[in-house]
């Protein structure tokens, strides 16, 4: 990767994060700026010639997420010179070697200074569920509690149910909605005798943290983040702030063997909730939106934070 991520805006495609440990940081490119061109070609014309040669995807978000992908990753310690613009027009070109990311998923916890509680989760990584809860039950005492999503693409469902039921009430069960599979049936082993995964979904509620919920999400919250986001929407147990997620919420069993060697992971399994909404192919709508703007970025304000801590605290320890 290059080290950057970027998206359209307002009719231009603007740097929207940035690896301090890229070469990318180290060069002076900062949220904000105009991405103007990439190996000496206009980053316009790349883009649009990318989203062509892209693999289809069921929603403009995740055709973008195939795009940018296609002109950031390359081989390792290859060079491409990139220019970018700053807010006051004057522009420059840096040079970026790709550079393998090592940046494993990860969670954070903190109170806010406003007292709310925020957990930031990276990816849905089984191995990372313990630290999530953890984090739940330090914050169980705050007023309020901001889950951060965004950017994270997903992962493991199992995790997502069972962080999800530390927001209910103790013991309660919580019917979800249905799993779609190919067949119209359970996914069992042991001669059908256990059940991998069922159709109707649901999970129970540990008690564990009792007040208001903010999630907030964006255009690259996908698969686990967005049926997350979507359960508790659903439930009304927490409100959704920022972006419509990226549309692609299916899920695969396992690896499938093809000649040659290699092995193949297919869409296996849908999912469709209580109100009727499947996420695939239009992606979860905020209760309360908060579009990304050029100017916040170039300032480093994060006006999501801002009005998910704004809603939580006019609630006042409201139970939701």
């Amino acid at each position: 990767t290059l080290g950057f991520a970027f998206r359209p805006l307002d009719g231009r495609l603007v740097v929207t994060s940035v690896d301090r440990e890229a070469d990318a940081w180290w060069a002076g490119i900062r949220p904000g700026m105009a991405l103007v061109a990439i190996s000496g070609e206009p980053s316009q014309a790349a883009y649009e010639k990318a989203l062509a040669e892209a693999r289809d995807g069921s929603t403009p978000q995740v055709r973008h997420l195939y795009a940018a992908r296609r002109i950031l990753a390359g081989e390792p310690g290859s060079a491409v010179p990139v220019t970018v613009a700053r807010s006051d027009g004057t522009a420059f070109t840096a040079t970026l070697k790709r550079r393998v990311a090592t940046h494993p998923p990860r969670v954070t916890h903190r109170v806010l200074p406003s007292g709310l509680g925020y957990v930031r989760l990276t990816a849905w990584q089984q191995s990372l569920q313990g630290r999530v809860v953890e984090a739940i039950e330090a914050l169980k005492d705050t007023p309020g509690l901001v889950i951060d999503l965004r950017g994270n693409p997903g992962g493991s469902a199992v995790m997502v149910r069972n962080v999800a039921a530390r927001l209910f009430e103790k013991e309660r069960k919580v019917a979800f909605g249905r799993a779609l599979t190919r067949t119209g049936k359970p996914v069992t082993i042991a001669f059908d005798w256990i059940d991998l995964l069922k159709i109707e979904q649901e999970l129970e509620g540990t008690g564990t943290y009792a007040r208001p919920v903010a999630v907030l999400v964006n255009a690259a919250s996908g698969s686990g983040s967005e049926l997350f986001a979507a359960i508790l929407q659903s439930q009304r147990r927490a409100t959704i702030v920022g972006e419509t997620t990226c549309g692609c919420l299916l899920a695969f069993l396992g690896y499938a063997p093809i000649p040659g060697g290699g092995k193949l992971a297919y869409s296996e399994v849908g999912f469709v909730f209580p109100d009727g909404r499947r996420i695939e192919g239009t992606g979860v709508v905020p209760d309360v939106e908060v579009p990304l703007v050029v100017g916040d970025l170039a300032a480093d304000r994060d006006r999501a934070l801002e009005r998910a801590v704004e809603m939580l605290l006019a609630r006042g320890g409201e139970h939701g």
